[in-house]
């Protein structure tokens, strides 16, 4: 069975940029496969997946055969999330001894391998499985940080000149800023809770006001997303704000009167399958309040367990909460198994700890779950 996981962790590790969506839905559906044989017992993380398939059905019943068309698509990316997140999950002890005993070579062999993917394919994400593996290693061993760290940021910054983009040097610049600038815990503390908590509320605060109908570059990529979630919370009433919209129905609304037109928000085709490329509001759209507040447990418990030392764990939350809320990570299946393993990575950090006196071993001694 170790040989199994290990095989797991490997196949995750396959640059996303060479891959499809059928593809990745595939290595979820085949991580997913290696989970239940290792806890074949249904467990607390399987409540996701229950929960996603009976608002499926509610949602096909609800709509007629056009909205129907789209359930597939809308919710295809989810299934592939939870599929990767209970792989991770079962499998989290060998996963983090697994990413300990990598050496910084390997993890400098790897980093120049995604960079040559890159180079060849393009700039095609963020944030992938083998920058996640290193972020989740800095945050639950003390071996060789320094080292790591630098080659993490290192990474990012040539990542940057590669693809011209100012995204790798944002989340480059996340990491030194939680791992050099010594930023009080209370100030990065209160930045991650004030996201998680106001993202639901932002829509409501942008559809009030206004953007000019000119506008051009990078601001007209940002003016575009500010226009999908306004659209997005004009169909927002009393019972969708606790019970969402479900799926089946538009990311936004097509009748809104928006500040300018774009095939995004106004083409049904397009509103249907393009989401607002904000995954934590998208998540409080389509499953409701009461879904999202299980949701921002996960991300919330990790301050309140506070068993991490110092601020280390912040450059893994930082970046999750990034990918989620400026990007669709939650949206798009060739990232799914990305969000799965960075939300799983948030779960190690609240598993409790002993004192940090044996470092470069895995931290975490929480007993093993074997039921939901």
């Amino acid at each position: 069975m170790h040989m199994l996981k290990q095989l797991g962790f490997y196949i995750a590790l396959f640059p996303v940029a060479l891959i499809t969506s059928a593809e990745t839905a595939v290595m979820a559906a085949f991580l997913f496969g290696i989970s239940l044989l290792v806890k074949p017992k249904i467990i607390w993380m399987d409540l996701p997946l229950l929960l996603l398939l009976v608002l499926t059905v509610v949602s096909y019943m609800a709509v007629g055969s056009f909205g129907r068309e789209y359930i597939p698509k809308q919710v295809g990316a989810y299934v592939v999330v939870i599929f990767a997140l209970r792989f991770f999950y079962v499998c989290r002890q060998d996963l983090l001894e697994f990413l300990v005993s990598l050496s910084p070579l390997v993890y400098a062999i790897l980093g120049l391998i995604y960079l040559a993917v890159q180079v060849k394919v393009g700039y095609t994400y963020e944030v992938g499985i083998f920058e996640t593996y290193l972020l989740i290693r800095l945050t639950v061993s003390d071996k060789s940080r320094l080292r790591l760290v630098c080659m993490l940021i290192g990474y990012f910054m040539l990542m940057f000149v590669i693809s011209t983009r100012a995204t790798p040097f944002v989340v480059g610049a996340l990491v030194a800023l939680v791992y050099f600038m010594k930023v009080p815990k209370r100030i990065l503390s209160t930045f991650y809770i004030s996201v998680v908590i106001l993202t639901p509320m932002y829509g409501f605060i942008m559809y009030y006001l206004d953007i000019e109908q000119h506008v051009s570059g990078t601001v007209e990529n940002a003016a575009i997303r500010l226009e999908m979630i306004k659209g997005a919370t004009s169909m927002i009433g009393v019972k969708e704000f606790f019970l969402g919209t479900g799926f089946g129905v538009p990311f936004r609304d097509v009748n809104y009167s928006y500040s300018f037109p774009h095939p995004l928000l106004n083409d049904i085709g397009e509103v249907m399958q393009v989401s607002n490329h904000n995954s934590i509001f998208d998540v409080f759209l389509r499953f409701g309040l009461f879904f999202y507040a299980l949701f921002a447990v996960v991300f919330l418990r990790v301050l309140s367990v506070g068993q991490i030392e110092g601020t280390r764990a912040y450059a893994l939350l930082f970046i999750t909460l990034y990918n989620l809320s400026i990007n669709a990570f939650l949206d798009s299946t060739r990232l799914c198994h990305v969000s799965a393993l960075l939300i799983a990575g948030i779960y190690f950090a609240c598993e409790r700890t002993k004192p940090a006196q044996s470092v470069g071993e895995p931290i975490l001694t929480e007993p093993e779950r074997t039921t939901g």
